[in-house]
């Protein structure tokens, strides 16, 4: 997720369909030095580390300080969180002038099944929990991460989860949408992998070549 939301903010966002290639090369090429230059003043053990286990090690108060490209978590945020609150704020620029656009979106949607037995009431109820009235009250107050505009630009939702909305309100009003097309989730992972393999043995223009072909096979 940090190499694409890197070649978005250098101006080579990765392809979401399936045209080719899946990035620019030198744009890519670009992203990966980037980031291999922040593996070698990092921790080795990092890149076996996930989202989750970078903020906990945060929260916990030990060896990690920052995290420059990491997905935003608000129970990290909350004022009372223990033993150490983590801010969040709007990512880095990769490219002078670019400011914090290109960060790869992700999330979590709200969906209703097709084997739903009662699926008017279903869509109901998603409707309500998606609604901003529901995303800026009981969501946000219960410690809810809340997914509507209206709620991230809420003062008072903002103050209770610790400035999280407003500290990050750039970076998603400029994100990247990574691909959602049926197929494309094992490749995440692959491409992740080979990602990781290129930034230790710095075989960039070989990772590029399987990046192309690993996304090509998702349709």
């Amino acid at each position: 997720m940090s190499f694409y939301t890197l070649c978005a903010n250098l101006g080579h966002p990765c392809r979401v369909d399936g045209s080719a290639p899946f990035v620019d090369r030198a744009g890519g090429l670009h992203a990966l030095e980037l980031l291999q230059a922040l593996a070698e003043k990092v921790d080795p053990a990092c890149f076996g580390m996930d989202p989750i286990a970078v903020l906990g090690a945060m929260a916990q108060g030990g060896r990690v300080a920052c995290a420059p490209l990491i997905y935003g978590y608000i129970s990290y945020s909350l004022p009372d969180a223990l033993p150490h609150r983590v801010t969040f704020h709007d990512i880095p620029e990769a490219a002078p002038g670019a400011g914090p656009k290109g960060s790869a979106l992700g999330g979590t949607g709200l969906a209703v099944s097709a084997f739903c037995r009662h699926p008017e009431e279903a869509i109901a109820f998603a409707r309500h929990a998606a609604a901003p009235g529901a995303q800026a009250g009981l969501w946000a107050s219960a410690g809810g991460q809340a997914g509507h505009r209206d709620a991230w630009i809420s003062p008072v939702v903002d103050a209770g989860a610790g400035g999280f909305y407003s500290g990050t309100l750039a970076t998603l009003d400029t994100a990247w949408m990574r691909p959602r097309h049926d197929g494309y989730m094992p490749f995440q992972q692959e491409a992740s992998e080979r990602i990781n393999a290129a930034l230790k043995n710095g075989a960039f223009e070989a990772a590029m070549d399987d990046l192309d072909r690993l996304f090509a096979a998702t349709f």
